[in-house]
Formats: structure tokens, C-alpha cells, sequence
């Protein structure tokens, strides 16, 4: 027994190796928002080296996951005792590390039990006015079947207080504790808030470092490699640790103890040697940690050598880089939305060279695509390297929830740095416009040539006239005057409906755009109409047909006929074609008939398009075609043959009942017949307006008179 009480001590001293700081009594502590509370269960580990062994590599593992937190100890059979609170980051933990092996070997007395316990440490957190992230552990290896804590309902009542001060209770199970108790204790955690651990080797113990990381957002564990142990094996891993990396913690859960450990640097140098003073590491029966404090980017290798059992690596990355991605509120559906993130470094934004900045954007529907940002001035990105990561995504379709997934990788590196956030895609007001008259516009004389109405997805919504902006260019004279009137007034000047009133100012073309501009779901907006093309060219007048002259002639007088002169009868020769080339005679000369009269059914191709300067550039009457083509589709003319840009995709067709444009270009239509995109078919007449390319024609189907010099 002796023998056991002295390891206890040893292995005491041992797990609070490297930790320091302390305390002895809880009346000179300053009170703290987050006190964490332990309740060591000290009579059912004492009797044990392997429960001495679990309860000293966790202590040394909670140390290290909670360092710099205050503690509070208290012993499950002697709870009026505590020692603490105590931070681990304090020069003189020497003397309470003492005081705690001294606990830990005391002979135990008889137990108030659990519910006696939590009720002690109820009034010692009122008392040290303990915020609502304190928390409670309890650690215990109990194997009796008679313990009075197994049944739930002695615990009830003071679980409930704890409830309401909002302290969670976790519990700590060894292996070998009663199964009855064990679920008692996850009823106790469930009820208060917290978790049940059951702490075996190495899974427990992973386990607990993982979660325990997770609720302290410090991360998580990051699995390098598991094997198991045979006598003298020697296990060889390797590790990339990226650039950037603040601190690299290395852990190996481990059955039972290892007896080397080598780490070497990407240069093959041993951390003993080449990094000693940036590292430390600590080894305990059941756990061994390496810490590396900014090491050295690339490939680490890690040798251990043991007797027997299982072992696994784990690895926890902390990285000078943090990500964060820039608040720019709603963004609207159906435009293009760029996306701006920052790295930065120690609280300053910075440019990582060599580094991959991607973003995977996920809509409401489930449907994710990844996009790359850049810093080089391009794709969405307005100013090179100024540590503004940006890239402009194509319009969004759906409005709700779109959620962004931030990573920063390196290539050749398996590390990476994540960060999240979100934006909300919604619709934004627009303008929508039907016209009214655009051609045949008077100079001088005021017409309404559009009704424009602002919506937000077709449902009215008021501006002011000072919010829509109008532009509008003329290709000669002046260019007129536009007005913008309010159909309905709502309130303070407020209207959804607008009149748009043109005045010429000579005989131009004008183009006219309307922008909206205004402050909308916390964000400035700006939309743009298409463009409106006027036209206030008088019609090109019809000169009116020459008169037939009327000429008289002589009517002749008929003559006598001939009397005929008999013809003698034909001679019938012996030897007559054969029928099959009569027939392929009647065959061809029949196609050649058909022919003939369908193309002389098909109306010739007639009019002239006009440009902007009066100028004929088609002439489709004398348009030199091919003659395949003239005599198959004589009254079709194909755009590429007019030769004009941005006709390539149109036909002209000639019919009896006229003329007529077509297109199978779906929308956005790039050609537009009188200020209406062209899809499908079109009929055109004199004078219709052709625009395409930014330029217009005009279709006359009589050519415009000649002016004498």
C-alpha cells in the first residue's frame, strides 16, 4: 500500500509538470466568470496503479486543455476542503502541486456522497459569485453496486439547482466502474447540460480531447496515423505543417508506455537539437505531448519505438492566419454579386503568397459551387495586392440563404484554414417600361413615349422622381428634352407610375437609359433599363408614278388566209425509241417544268435598308447571290449574304402578303425590330427600324429620292 501511495505522489508531481501557478485558499481568490470545478473520486482510484495511471495522464491532458483557467479541487469524501481556484499560468503552482499530491494521498474518509458534494460546491460557486460558463467535472472509478449516488432521484434536487445557476455537470468514467452507475452519471451530465466521457485508452482519451477542444473553440484533432505495437517496432509518420502555422501540438494516446520518441525537422534535424527552444514535450503513462512553437514549414518525421499495444497520433494546428469575410448585407437576384474576404495576421490584413483562397458558395437548394478569389486586380478583384481577396459570381437565381465556405490551402500541404459566412439574396426594385411612341417623334412638339413602373418582383414600389435618373444622347442637332412625371403622387412626393415625356430638339436618332438609384435593404442600389431608341426623322415622302402616255395606232385590216397545202402522210419508221427513255425524258422535262414554276411563284426579293445617314447599304432587288440559292430559295434571303454585322443569325423572307425578319436566337435578343427584340418572326413594312450591334437601318421598300446638288 505504501508502495501505491508513493506512486500516486510521483505520478501527481508528474502530470503537473510544466503547468504552473497557485493558490492555497479559496478566500484569496478574486472571483471568475469561468471557473472550472473537479471532483476526484479519490477512494475508488487509490487501490489501482492502472486507475493511478489513468487519473495522472488526465490530469496532465485537462492541465494543457484549460491552461490558464482557474480550478477548484475537491474531494469527493472531504468536500469542505477545497484547495483553489488556482490558474495554471502562475509562477508559484509548485506549492499548490504539493498541496494536491498530499489530497490525492490521504487516506479517504467516508463519503458525503454526490449529492452531498454538489451540494458543497453549489455554495462555494455562490459564494466566489461564479459566472454561468463555470463548469463541474466529475472523475470516479466506483465499482460497488450498493452506491447510494445510483439512484438518479437522490441527486435530482440539487441537479436542479444547477440547472438554474446554469453550471453543467460532465462526468468522468474509468474502466471497471459499476454499469448501473455509469448511467446514472450520463443521466446527471444529459439532465445538466454537459457530457459523459468514458475515459479508456487511447479512444477515451482522444475522445475527451477532441470535444473538450470543440467546446473551448480551440479546434480540433486532426488524426496522423494509428497502428499497433509489437516488441521493438518502430513506427516512422509524417507530418506537413503548412506555412503560416503558430503552434503545432502533437499527441499519442497510447496503451502502454513508449520508450523513444525522435521528431526531426523538414531539414533532418531532431526538435532535441535543431528546435529544443521552441518546443516542449511531456510523456505520461497513457498520453505523450510535443508542442512546437512556430516551426518550420514542410515535411516533420516522427519515430516512436515501444514494447506492445495500440497507439495513435493526433495533431492540433494553430495558425497565425484567420480568415474573415467582408458584410455586404443583401445582394439581388439576378445580377452578378462579387464576394471580398481578408486574411489576417495577428489582427492585420495581409497578402499570403503561394496560398489558395477559395470560397464554396451553397444555395437554399443544396447546390454548392467553389470559386476562386484572387488579389491580382482581375475577375471582381479592383485594386492588385491589397490584401483584398475578391471574384464576382454570376447572377443569382433563387432569393434566401446563401451560405459561403472560406478555405486557405497551400499546394502540397494537407493543412488547411476554414472559416464561414453567410449572405441573403433577395429581389431589388427595378424599373419596368412600356413604351407608347418612339418614331415619327415632331421636333419641338412634346410627346409621351413610355409608362415606366417601379417594382420590386412585379408588386409596386414608390420612388422619387429624384431616384431615376435620365440619359439620353442624340447622333446630330440638339437632343431634346425628357421629362419624368408622376402619375399618382402616394406621399411626400412618392410614386410607383411615371409618365416619360420627350420633346425633340432637331431630326435625330436619341437613345435614352433610365437608372434607379437608391439606398434598399441596407445596401445602395443601382439598376439600369435597356436602351430606348426615338426616332424624329419625318417619313421619307413617296414620289408620286409618271403618267402612261396614251398613243394612237392603226388598226390592220385583216387579210384572206391561204388555203393550207396538203401534207402528205408521215412515213413510219421501223426501228422507235425505247419506252425507258421516253419515260426518263418525261421525268426530267417534268422537274424542269416544276421547277420553273415554282420559282417563278416565289416573289422576287425587293426593298433597300438604310444606315443612320440616309445611305442605301442593301439593295436586295440586285443583291448578287448565288445561283443555288437564287433558283432554290429565291424569296429567302439569309443575313450572312447582306453582308452587315449582327445580321448573321436573321432571314428575310418575300411573300406575297409582304416581308418579314426571323430569328432562332433566344433571348437576350441582340437585333430589335422598332425598338422590340426580334424572336421568331417579325413582319416588316416601310420605314421599320432595324438596330443591331449599336447601329440602325431602316427598311424602305421604295428607294429614297435623289436630291439635285
Amino acid at each position: 500500500m505504501r508502495l501505491i501511495l508513493l506512486s500516486v505522489l510521483f505520478m501527481v508531481g508528474l502530470a503537473l509538470w510544466g503547468v504552473t501557478s497557485a493558490v492555497p485558499a479559496v478566500q484569496a481568490q478574486t472571483p471568475s466568470d469561468r471557473l472550472t470545478v473537479l471532483i476526484i473520486d479519490r477512494a475508488s482510484i487509490q487501490g489501482s496503479q492502472e486507475n493511478i495511471d489513468l487519473i495522472n495522464s488526465f490530469l496532465g491532458l485537462f492541465f494543457k486543455l484549460k491552461e490558464g483557467q482557474p480550478f477548484v479541487f475537491i474531494q469527493l469524501d472531504d468536500p469542505t476542503t477545497p484547495l483553489g481556484p488556482v490558474e495554471t499560468d502562475r509562477e508559484d503552482f509548485s506549492d499548490f502541486r504539493d498541496q494536491l499530491g498530499e489530497a490525492l494521498l490521504a487516506t479517504s474518509t467516508p463519503s458525503v456522497g454526490l449529492a452531498g458534494t454538489l451540494a458543497e460546491v453549489y455554495n462555494l460557486l455562490n459564494g466566489l459569485s461564479a459566472g454561468a460558463e463555470s463548469v463541474i467535472y466529475f472523475v470516479t472509478a466506483s465499482d460497488s453496486g450498493t452506491n447510494p449516488d445510483a439512484r438518479f432521484v437522490m441527486l435530482e434536487p440539487i441537479l436542479n439547482l444547477h440547472i438554474e445557476a446554469g453550471w453543467p455537470v460532465f462526468t468522468v468514467v474509468f474502466p471497471g466502474t459499476n454499469p448501473g452507475f455509469g448511467r446514472v452519471l450520463q443521466d446527471v451530465s444529459d439532465k445538466t447540460g454537459g457530457e459523459s466521457y468514458f475515459l479508456d485508452t487511447p479512444d477515451g482519451f482522444r475522445d475527451f480531447t477532441d470535444r473538450t477542444l470543440r467546446l473551448e473553440s480551440k479546434g480540433s484533432l486532426t488524426e496522423v496515423d494509428s497502428a499497433v505495437l509489437d516488441p521493438d517496432t518502430v513506427i516512422e509518420i509524417s507530418l506537413n505543417i503548412a506555412p503560416g502555422t503558430d503552434k503545432t501540438t502533437l499527441m499519442f494516446f497510447k496503451d502502454n508506455e513508449v520508450t523513444d520518441f525522435r521528431l526531426k525537422n523538414p531539414y533532418g534535424f531532431e526538435a532535441s537539437t535543431g528546435d529544443r527552444t521552441s518546443s516542449s514535450f511531456v510523456e505520461l503513462p497513457h498520453l505523450v505531448m510535443w508542442e512546437l512553437v512556430d516551426p518550420v514549414a514542410g515535411k516533420w518525421h516522427i519515430e516512436a519505438r515501444g514494447n506492445q499495444g495500440q497507439i495513435s497520433a493526433w495533431v492540433l494546428f494553430t495558425n497565425k492566419y484567420t480568415l474573415g469575410i467582408q458584410d455586404f448585407g443583401a445582394v439581388p437576384v439576378g445580377e452578378p454579386t462579387t464576394i471580398t474576404a481578408f486574411i489576417n495576421e495577428d489582427g492585420t490584413r495581409t497578402t499570403v503568397e503561394s496560398a489558395r483562397l477559395s470560397a464554396k458558395v451553397t444555395a437554399p437548394d443544396g447546390l454548392s459551387i467553389i470559386h476562386e478569389l484572387n488579389d491580382d486586380g482581375v475577375d471582381g478583384d479592383a485594386v492588385a495586392q491589397d490584401s483584398h481577396y475578391a471574384v464576382t459570381i454570376p447572377p443569382l437565381t433563387a432569393e434566401g440563404e446563401y451560405r459561403v465556405d472560406l478555405e486557405l490551402s497551400w499546394p502540397g500541404f494537407e493543412h488547411t484554414i476554414n472559416a464561414r459566412g453567410s449572405f441573403q439574396a433577395q429581389t431589388f426594385p427595378a424599373l419596368s417600361v412600356t413604351l407608347e411612341r418612339t418614331e415619327l417623334l415632331i421636333p419641338g412638339d412634346r410627346a409621351k413615349i413610355a409608362t415606366v413602373f417601379a417594382n420590386v418582383n412585379g408588386q409596386p414600389f414608390s420612388v422619387v422622381v429624384e431616384d431615376i435618373t435620365l440619359e439620353l444622347a442624340t447622333n446630330a442637332g440638339e437632343a431634346g428634352n425628357l421629362e419624368l412625371v408622376p402619375q399618382t403622387i402616394i406621399t411626400q412626393g412618392r410614386a410607383f407610375m411615371y409618365d416619360l415625356f420627350y420633346t425633340p430638339g432637331a431630326e435625330a436618332f436619341t437613345t435614352v437609359i433610365m437608372r434607379l438609384n437608391l439606398e434598399y435593404a441596407g445596401r445602395q442600389h443601382s439598376f439600369a433599363t435597356d436602351t430606348l431608341i426615338l426616332s424624329s426623322y419625318l417619313p421619307t415622302p413617296v414620289p408620286a408614278p409618271l403618267p402612261t402616255p396614251f398613243l394612237l395606232t392603226a388598226v390592220p385590216v385583216p387579210t384572206q388566209a391561204p388555203l393550207p397545202t396538203p401534207v402528205p402522210a408521215p412515213v413510219i419508221a421501223d426501228d422507235e425509241p425505247p419506252i425507258i427513255l421516253i419515260v426518263v425524258l418525261a421525268v426530267v422535262g417534268g422537274i424542269i417544268v416544276i421547277l420553273v414554276i415554282f420559282r417563278l411563284s416565289r416573289p422576287t426579293p425587293y426593298g433597300f435598308l438604310y444606315n443612320d445617314q440616309g445611305e442605301v447599304v442593301v439593295d436586295f432587288a440586285g443583291l448578287v447571290r448565288s445561283p443555288m440559292s437564287n433558283l432554290i430559295s429565291r424569296n429567302v434571303v439569309r443575313g450572312v449574304e447582306v453582308g452587315i454585322p449582327g445580321l448573321e443569325g436573321v432571314t428575310f423572307t418575300f411573300r406575297g402578303s409582304g416581308a418579314f425578319m426571323s430569328s432562332k436566337q433566344v433571348a437576350p435578343a441582340t437585333v430589335r425590330v422598332n425598338n422590340q427584340p426580334l424572336i421568331e418572326e417579325r413582319a416588316i413594312d416601310d420605314s421599320t427600324w432595324i438596330g443591331t450591334s449599336g447601329r440602325l437601318y431602316k427598311f424602305s421598300t421604295k428607294p429614297a429620292p435623289q436630291t439635285e446638288d
